[in-house]
């Protein structure tokens, strides 16, 4: 068979690793990704096989929907089967052809992040609506340099879309745009929460992303990164096909991984309803 091109989406638990890009000392979620991909014998190398991600993640950050792209020669219906059953820390769930060239990092179109708000005594303090607003003043293409670890990069970026909702019972951001700067939705996510809690007000926000010198407040220090997820990455003219033989070990491990998880979020409400804080 030849080569060709193709993206997975993965999902993963950011607590299980060091960071997401490759490090000498492994341990990071590219590194796990990657000798799955060589036990399977789907690729020989990541230079040969051309690996790249479509987005790097702050560590401690979990995906539903991360993406890379490879070269192989297996037959794509093999790949997320042998992938899955080459590791226990990832799980792959979506794949498509991609053109010879496709770079998934300067070709995705839209990158989904969606952070959970730490519940608290004080949330039912918080002015959701205001922070709707807050919210807003992000929307279109600012300097985000108050707003994000720049490390010599351009610090404007478009914010497509963004929401403050309560879903599943969390009050949640959701921040939709083609690409994000370092612990930019961490601190964005913080600098929302002070205008919930009336630290800041919208207007403070619009005089930050006129530039850093109009900044109204210090720095922001990023909210943790246990409350983010990379919800998603889109990609234009792509097809992605979720197979449903996934291998029984892998979907077994996440039903128990679930029950475990569920079982301590019931702990926790039945020791929050006794002592009542």
């Amino acid at each position: 068979m030849e080569f060709l091109r193709y993206v997975v989406k993965f999902a993963f638990d950011g607590n299980l690793f060091s960071g997401y890009a490759r490090q000498p000392e492994g341990g990071t979620v590219e590194d796990e990704l990657l000798n799955a991909l060589e036990r399977a014998e789907i690729i020989s190398g990541a230079q040969e096989a051309r690996f790249a991600s479509a987005s790097r993640v702050d560590r401690g950050v979990s995906a539903i929907s991360a993406a890379a792209a490879f070269d192989s020669e297996v037959d794509p219906d093999r790949i997320l089967r042998s992938l899955n059953a080459n590791t226990a820390s990832i799980v792959g769930h979506s794949i498509s052809r991609a053109g010879p060239d496709f770079d998934p990092r300067r070709m995705a179109s839209s990158r989904w992040y969606r952070y959970h708000f730490r519940p608290s005594e004080g949330e039912a303090g918080l002015d959701v609506p205001a922070m709707r607003g807050g919210a807003e003043a992000f929307l279109g293409e600012h300097d985000f340099s108050t707003f994000a670890r720049l490390d010599g990069r351009d610090p404007k970026r478009t914010v497509l879309d963004i929401s403050v909702e309560r879903r599943s019972g969390a009050l949640v951001l959701d921040v939709v745009g083609r690409s994000f700067l370092w612990n930019q939705v961490r601190r964005m996510a913080s600098a929302i929460q002070m205008v919930g809690t009336g630290e800041l007000v919208k207007e403070d926000i619009e005089r930050a992303l006129k530039g850093k010198g109009e900044a109204p407040f210090p720095p922001l220090s990023p909210l943790p990164p246990l409350g983010l997820y990379l919800m998603d990455v889109t990609f234009e003219g792509l097809e992605f096909h979720r197979p449903v033989d996934l291998p029984s070990g892998t979907l077994s491990h996440l039903r128990e991984g679930y029950h475990q998880e569920l079982c301590s979020v019931r702990y926790y409400e039945y020791l929050m309803d006794k002592v009542r804080f």
